[in-house]
C-alpha cells in the first residue's frame, strides 16, 4: 500500500476517527499526513468520483435490502 493511498484513506475517514488515531494504526506520523494535505492533498479524478459515488449506491443498496443482495442482484438494482 503506498503513503498517498494510506493518506487519502486517512483523509477520507477523519470525519469519523481522530486523525491522530489513524495515523497511529496505519503506522504513519501525523506530521507527514498534514505535509501532504498542506501540498494539495489527493488528486481525485472524475473518474474516481464516479467509482466512489457507485459504491456508496450499492452499499446503500445493500444496506437497505438487509444486507442480504448479492453482486449479481446489487449491479441489476443500480442500473437505470
Amino acid at each position: 500500500m503506498t503513503r498517498e493511498t494510506i493518506y487519502g484513506f486517512i483523509a477520507a475517514e477523519k470525519t469519523a476517527y481522530p486523525v491522530r488515531l489513524l495515523c497511529r494504526v496505519l503506522q504513519v506520523s501525523t506530521s507527514a499526513f498534514y505535509d501532504w494535505i498542506r501540498r494539495g492533498g489527493p488528486a481525485i479524478s472524475d473518474g474516481d468520483l464516479d467509482d466512489a459515488h457507485a459504491a456508496n449506491q450499492l452499499r446503500d443498496a445493500w444496506v437497505e435490502h438487509r444486507r442480504t443482495y448479492g453482486a449479481r442482484r446489487l449491479t441489476a438494482e443500480i442500473r437505470p
